[in-house]
């Protein structure tokens, strides 16, 4: 249900946020990635409670992380069948990720 919930707690320290003196500039805080998985994974009763405005959440922070910064799990998904699909996916998901930052920017 929630992405950030496979998310290796010890990385976020190493990370550097882009763009935080614009964040700091518009809200008078620093994004604190720490505090920010901590409220969500409490509103949410351990990632285990269904709420879309903590889904939109979710969705932005996983957009903002590297992928290396979440712990590995099984993929269920089916594999591409060939080259072309496998990579015509890579590229959704990039503008997907474009997007989706664009809506961070636009919501800080």
């Amino acid at each position: 249900m929630y992405a950030i919930a496979h998310l290796d707690i010890d990385k976020l320290q190493e990370f550097t946020i882009p763009h935080q003196a614009t964040i700091i500039a518009k809200t008078g805080a620093p994004l604190e990635l720490e505090k920010a998985y901590q409220l969500l994974k409490e509103q949410t009763a351990n990632f285990s409670k269904a709420d879309p405005k903590a889904q939109q959440i979710d969705q932005l922070l996983v957009s903002l992380l590297p992928d290396t910064f979440f712990k590995k799990k099984q993929q269920t998904a089916l594999k591409p069948t060939n080259e072309l699909s496998f990579r015509l996916r890579i590229k959704e998901q990039e503008r997907l990720r474009i997007l989706q930052l664009i809506a961070l920017e636009n919501a800080a």
